[in-house]
């Protein structure tokens, strides 16, 4: 059982890096520095425990029957690491291209078909069983998807009611007519976002929940409690409004290193699109 399972499993592993270093590819192409950041730390950490992995409970006995082919894959862990090396030096200098990224794909690829024609077949036949079992408890198998783009659409939903009743309360705060439109605007904006993933998770099968998360209501109250002691002075609104639009482009760069369903992952981007929107103008009349 642990053979066929843990093979499975390190397949499902090199299906996982494949969607993440497409996203990787699609954030670097879109010159968005902090979502490559967060998508590469993430997907190197799990290149690397993958082949630690079969390097500590695989090649050990695969090099006792197939000494050449367990050769070869350590020689190809050892030019993916090199790999590796240089292009997390590319992202902390900012010079991570999309072209550094196709070739780690090129290389990954040729080396999953090297596994999956020698490695794989070999831990289905003759795998130890308790090494297996091993193996199996320390890549620790990940959530069904499906629970897990219902776990990541509740974040967005509840980030967007927070954002929604956090732009009415900055709305009613002021008594300046442009910033009430505009904090009007994005209010509204935030309540159809928060519509759509109501959709989605509808479409999952799941409930979704009615109300804001604790922090958002948190911040509400303290962005009430500063506009009445300051008299609705919009450079104190504004900075609130942008501390709550900072948390949203957390939850939305969260969301879309998650690896969503194309169809889900299209909405999350979309609105990613419009919190960065509204992200770069509050800081601007913040004068941040």
């Amino acid at each position: 059982m642990h053979r066929d399972e843990a093979a499975t499993r390190l397949e499902q592993d090199h299906r996982d890096v494949a969607q993440a270093l497409a996203r990787l590819l699609d954030f670097a192409k879109a010159g968005d520095e902090e979502l490559v950041r967060e998508e590469w730390d993430a997907v190197e950490a799990r290149i690397l425990a993958h082949m630690d992995a079969e390097e500590m409970y695989l090649l050990p006995g695969f090099e006792r029957d197939q000494p050449a082919d367990a050769a070869a894959i350590r020689k190809a862990h050892d030019a993916i690491r090199r790999v590796l090396g240089e292009s997390g030096v590319a992202v902390d200098l900012h010079l991570l291209r999309a072209e550094n990224i196709a070739d780690l794909c090129r290389r990954l690829v040729e080396h999953i078909d090297a596994e999956r024609s020698s490695l794989y077949p070999w831990a289905r036949a003759k795998g130890d069983s308790d090494s297996l079992r091993l193996l199996l408890r320390q890549l620790h198998p990940a959530a069904r998807p499906r629970d897990r783009t219902a776990s990541t659409l509740y974040a967005l939903l509840q980030a967007c009611r927070d954002g929604e009743r956090g732009y009415r309360a900055a709305a009613s705060d002021v008594p300046d007519g442009g910033y009430q439109l505009m904090f009007a605007h994005y209010a509204n904006e935030r309540a159809a976002f928060a519509a759509r993933l109501d959709d989605a998770l509808r479409a999952l099968g799941a409930i979704p929940v009615r109300e804001g998360s604790a922090l958002g209501a948190l911040h509400r109250g303290w962005l009430d409690t500063k506009a009445t002691v300051t008299g609705g002075d919009p450079k104190v609104v504004l900075g609130e409004c942008l501390r709550g639009e900072d948390a949203a482009l957390k939850a939305y760069r969260v969301a879309l290193r998650a690896g969503l369903p194309p169809s889900v992952r299209e909405v999350v981007q979309e609105q990613y699109e419009g919190v960065k929107k509204a992200h770069a103008e509050v800081a601007a009349l913040a004068g941040k």
